[in-house]
């Protein structure tokens, strides 16, 4: 299916690499991918009631990813882990019911990482979340559920206790111990 379709159906996703409209805004990158969702999204005129409800939804959504006060920056003067997190409410504005995240906090400083796990954290608590991650405390901290992987093929699946203590995971990751 065409990515277009395949967002339409719930699922959303944010890439490893940054994936914004660098001479957009912040809240202009946001209200864009808001707009996608309306009958008329590529039309010129939006009517008062849609305009309305498409600040409101941008509003929420530069408040609940931290990024209200640098709405009115261009998203090319963002740090790397502010991109990051314009990303994901650009994927938050698509209304997902599984979002996808692939590396959210790749390059980012200890500081940015926490405010990411924080901004996961919150947003698992209305949408599911499938996350890809290779930052151990990243994944052991925030996952509920965790699908541990080897070349392609399942090894282990369970709470984060479980799969720390799982004997075949602590062989391919950690080596015979």
């Amino acid at each position: 299916m065409p990515p277009h379709l395949i967002s339409l159906k719930g699922l959303s996703r944010s890439f490893q690499i940054s994936n914004v409209f660098l001479d957009l805004t912040v809240t202009e990158n946001i209200r864009l991918a808001s707009q996608s969702r309306l009958p008329h999204s590529t039309s010129l005129f939006i009517n008062k009631k849609d305009k309305e409800e498409l600040q409101v939804k941008t509003d929420h959504i530069l408040e609940s990813t931290g990024l209200a006060p640098d709405k009115h920056k261009l998203a090319r003067h963002l740090s790397h882990g502010d991109r990051h997190r314009l990303e994901i409410g650009m994927t938050l504005a698509l209304d997902p019911e599984l979002l996808l995240l692939d590396e959210p906090t790749s390059g980012l400083s200890p500081a940015e990482t926490i405010e990411t796990m924080n901004l996961i954290h919150e947003i698992s608590k209305r949408v599911t979340i499938l996350l890809i991650e290779h930052d151990m405390f990243v994944v052991m901290t925030i996952s509920k559920k965790i699908v541990v992987m080897n070349f392609g093929k399942k090894i282990a699946e369970g709470t984060p206790q479980e799969v720390e203590h799982d004997p075949e995971v602590r062989r391919v990751y950690l080596g015979d111990l």
